[in-house]
């Protein structure tokens, strides 16, 4: 038998140990020449020679034997510059069992199609002991597959997570950099520490700058995210657009959570924003961010979450001996309160009620800024709600009145509220500041509107981020991503399993399209070959 490179004879080797249960080793090579060409090669099996250790068979946990094995293979270049074998031993001096050499480390192979599927899985966050499942189901069975989970593990290890801190944070700025080159307006700013490590990274592309014009009245900043290698802080500016759908407003990435970071971090994100603050933000309770919006924002309104506040509850009070009682009467303090005075009365009586005076959880008036509803309330659900409330005119002054709505809340449960109405301006406030707090007017105005015959809402009150008109210069500008970084090969394999997969498809539905490219595959497998073998022979006559 002859090959047309010394790695081929190699190859071919490896495959028929595998076959006949053994494992391969090169015994030695020998070069020649300045550039060290090899010549003579001998493979021989792994167990080949006796090694004497130190160390007592006995004391080992793993002991390894070796049986002095003269299976092997020699292979020379002759002189047409082909690899010859000369001389081959078949017997072994031990058993060999195909079944079990295909489980060990050298015999262990993960074709490109095994890699692309926990590539993509652990991007998807499946568990390597589930990505291996897929592969041995794939296979046929865990006879059918020469792989082990822990190989899947080591391959994310090696291959996927292998990266340093470094590393990472260079090729995020190379493709924020990619990303600006393709977008001018696409926009990123990195703070650095003393050592020149990365500290705190801001982004936003140009559909994230475009909302902001629109939809950057109010907006929701959270660091409630942590990347899962690094523990970094992921911050997101999230506004609500026009149809009540959440829309990102920029992103970022923080080592630490203190106020500096966060006066940095606000700074970068007004900067991107041509220095335009939004009216209001709500964030968690970290004094961090705090400081960070008193520094950079300080006309703007800061509002606590109700849902990070509400959330604390079971972890807080879940031994409380009346928790459940708790739990609802809290509830309806924070909901349904309808004034300032209104929560701070049943707040003491609550307090008082559960002995909770003494709690220093429920002791720095977290509850008092949390009235906004982050969820936008559909206009028409307040013009139903009118059938259930009673207007009474309590006072006239001039042009001013005041009016009494008293509004049946449910079967048992009736509540009353202020409305200020100007019939020359057409200022109307309520009570309940719905429109304060979610931009939309409440029932309660729309009764009193309706009773002074006012025949269209006034325009201040309907905002331009909540109309369908609103130009919508954001939805036509496309979300920044780069170009794939797979290498080419990758690339290549993604496409043809793609092309394969719709083929595959079709043929599958009767025997016969089966048999057309069951055919038809072998036919270009045969054809592959044979170009790769033309080639490499081609790339030896030029190198001689």
């Amino acid at each position: 038998m002859c090959f047309g490179t010394i790695e081929d004879a190699n190859q071919f080797y490896q495959n028929y140990a595998k076959r006949v249960g053994f494992v391969t080793k090169i015994r030695f090579t020998r070069r020649v020449g300045k550039d060290k060409v090899p010549k003579n090669q001998m493979i021989t099996c792994n167990r080949e020679g006796k090694r004497k250790s130190r160390v007592s068979p006995i004391e080992k946990t793993n002991p390894r034997t070796n049986y002095n094995c003269p299976a092997r293979i020699s292979i020379r270049l002759n002189k047409e510059g082909l690899w010859i074998i000369l001389k081959v031993c078949l017997d072994h001096s031990h058993p060999c069992d195909p079944e079990m050499a295909k489980l060990l480390t050298h015999n262990r192979e993960m074709t490109m199609h095994m890699c692309r599927v926990i590539e993509r899985n652990d991007e998807a966050g499946v568990r390597p002991s589930k990505t291996y499942q897929v592969l041995v189901g794939e296979a046929g069975g865990f006879s059918k597959i020469n792989l082990m989970e822990k190989d899947v593990r080591n391959y994310l290890s090696r291959k996927v997570r292998n990266v340093t801190e470094e590393m990472d944070a260079r090729k995020m700025l190379k493709y924020f950099t990619r990303m600006k080159d393709m977008n001018f307006d696409f926009y990123f700013d990195v703070e650095l520490d003393q050592n020149k490590r990365l500290k705190t990274i801001f982004w936003a592309d140009a559909r994230s700058r475009a909302a902001y014009e629109y939809f950057g009245d109010v907006a929701s900043f959270d660091t409630t995210y942590k990347t899962n290698r690094y523990d970094m802080p992921f911050g997101s500016f999230v506004g609500v657009n026009h149809h009540g759908n959440s829309v990102l407003l920029g992103c970022s990435l923080l080592t630490k959570e203190n106020s500096g970071s966060f006066t940095w971090l606000f700074n970068a994100w007004l900067t991107c924003m041509h220095g335009k603050a939004p009216k209001g933000i709500i964030t968690d309770q970290c004094l961090g961010i705090r400081a960070g919006i008193e520094n950079m924002m300080p006309e703007t309104r800061h509002r606590l979450c109700i849902w990070h506040i509400t959330k604390k509850i079971p972890e807080k009070f879940k031994r409380h001996k009346r928790y459940e009682e708790l739990q609802s009467d809290l509830n309806n303090i924070v909901w349904e309160s309808i004034s300032e005075d209104d929560f701070q009365n049943q707040w003491k009586d609550f307090l008082i009620e559960y002995g909770l005076e003494d709690n220093k959880w429920l002791s720095e008036k977290q509850f008092q800024g949390a009235y906004t509803n982050a969820k936008f309330k559909e206009v028409q659900k307040q013009f139903r709600k009118k059938a259930n409330c009673i207007l009474h005119l309590m006072k006239a002054v001039s042009t001013s009145k005041v009016y009494s709505i008293l509004e049946d809340v449910s079967t048992s449960k009736e509540r009353v509220y202020e409305v200020n109405y100007n019939a020359e301006t057409k200022d109307i406030t309520c009570m309940c500041q719905m429109f304060e707090s979610r931009g939309i007017l409440c029932r309660h105005s729309l009764v009193v509107l309706g009773h002074e015959r006012v025949r269209e809402i006034p325009r201040r009150y309907i905002l331009d981020c909540w109309s369908k008109l609103v130009k919508q210069r954001h939805s036509d500008i496309k979300s920044s991503h780069d170009p794939s970084l797979l290498n080419p090969k990758t690339e290549r394999f993604d496409d043809l399993c793609s092309h394969s997969n719709s083929v595959a498809q079709f043929a599958s539905q009767t025997k016969e399209t089966s048999d057309i490219l069951h055919r038809y595959l072998d036919m270009a497998m045969a054809e592959c070959q044979n170009h790769v073998a033309n080639s490499s022979s081609n790339a030896n006559e030029l190198d001689n």
